[in-house]
């Protein structure tokens, strides 16, 4: 059963100062407590906690270094404005704590769960979660930098305002969370389930989806310098509206249903080797080097839409293909198959600088 302190270390944590200069040199070792003291200021160095209980314990300011927390339980605990470097968490739990302005550096975080943590305006450099979960985690103005996320899962996290840099998620599962005015570049996500998610009002660099499925993700005045979706086992209902990319590729995916492009600008868009049930893409421009290639296509709707220069060949059309009022100024077609009985609308179709018509006309 767990107990409280040792007497002598509750006086000591009186004097903050007289506390760090006792445990400097050996470090804190705590098994099987229950601490309530205010921790505030604290300076641990090689330290390491075991089957701890940390009950609305202040850590403000707190400097954490090489030290190891295991099996240990966070309630309503308060690192705002600690820094930690090269701390690591392994079996923890965390319900409604903040670190909320604290400086991680080289953290791992194993095993772990948090409720309704809070991490806004936090730095991550060179951290790790691994087996992590997170319910209901808020990151507003966070910095995450050269930080892995592997087998763990996110639920209605959201991250405002967020830097992401060299930020990667393998293996795990997201629901619910919204990524808003982030910020950076090169987030990955691979062999990830991705599930009812937003990327909104943002200008962002490099957004990689490689291998995993999604359900549900919209991108919503989102300007990307690259969006990369490779190898996808299944993309179900993917929307970008009011967006700006300015190279996108599709490659690889033998599963796409629900594909919607509306009011948004593509250049170098490439879609190439994928199964495709429905494509929607309404008054949206599509330009630069853009192809649409080795796509098997059950409904295409390209209603108002302006294709510059683009190419489409080797894709199969089963069902409809409806391009009324579009603008079609250079495109190639090869290799265009379409289905017996398919219904076809083409009415006010612009085809202009020798651009192949739909239907082989």
């Amino acid at each position: 059963m767990s107990s409280e302190l040792d007497a002598t270390d509750k006086e000591l944590l009186k004097d903050i100062q007289a506390f760090n200069r006792n445990y400097s040199a050996t470090g804190w070792h705590l098994a099987d407590k229950v601490v309530t003291e205010d921790l505030s200021r604290i300076a641990l160095f090689r330290s390491s906690m075991m089957s701890v209980q940390f009950l609305h314990v202040d850590w403000k300011s707190a400097m954490l270094t090489d030290c190891e927390f295991t099996n240990v339980e966070f309630q309503q605990a308060q690192f705002t404005g600690a820094k930690l470097w090269r701390v690591v968490f392994k079996d923890c739990k965390f319900v409604l704590c903040s670190f909320a302005k604290a400086t991680l550096t080289d953290c791992s975080f194993i095993n772990c769960t948090a409720e309704e943590l809070n991490a806004r305006d936090a730095e991550f450099e060179g951290c790790v979660f691994e087996g992590f979960e997170d319910d209901s985690g808020v990151y507003g103005s966070a910095a995450l930098r050269n930080c892995r996320f592997e087998r763990g899962r996110m639920d209605n996290s959201s991250f405002y305002s967020t830097k992401f840099n060299a930020v990667s998620v393998k293996q795990s599962t997201i629901e619910n969370a919204i990524f808003a005015d982030i910020q950076g570049t090169d987030l990955s996500f691979e062999d990830a389930t991705i599930q009812d998610c937003s990327f909104e009002g943002s200008r962002f660099g490099s957004v990689t989806f490689e291998r995993g499925q999604s359900q549900g993700v919209t991108f919503k005045e989102f300007n990307a310098e690259k969006i990369g979706i490779r190898n996808c086992a299944k993309i179900e209902a993917l929307t970008v509206r009011d967006s700006t990319f300015a190279a996108a590729e599709i490659l690889d995916c033998p599963s796409v249903s629900e594909l919607t492009i509306n009011k948004s600008q593509m250049k170098d868009l490439t879609m190439e080797r994928n199964q495709i049930a429905y494509f929607e893409m309404e008054e949206t421009e599509v330009s630069g080097d853009s192809r649409i290639v080795d796509c098997p296509i059950a409904g295409l709707n390209l209603q108002k839409s302006t294709l510059l220069g683009m190419t489409m060949a080797n894709c199969a059309v089963a069902m409809y293909l409806i391009a009324d009022g579009a603008t079609l100024n250079g495109v190639a077609m090869d290799g265009m198959t379409y289905a017996p009985g398919l219904q076809l609308r083409t009415r006010g179709v612009n085809y202009l600088n020798g651009s192949a018509e739909f239907g082989g006309r």
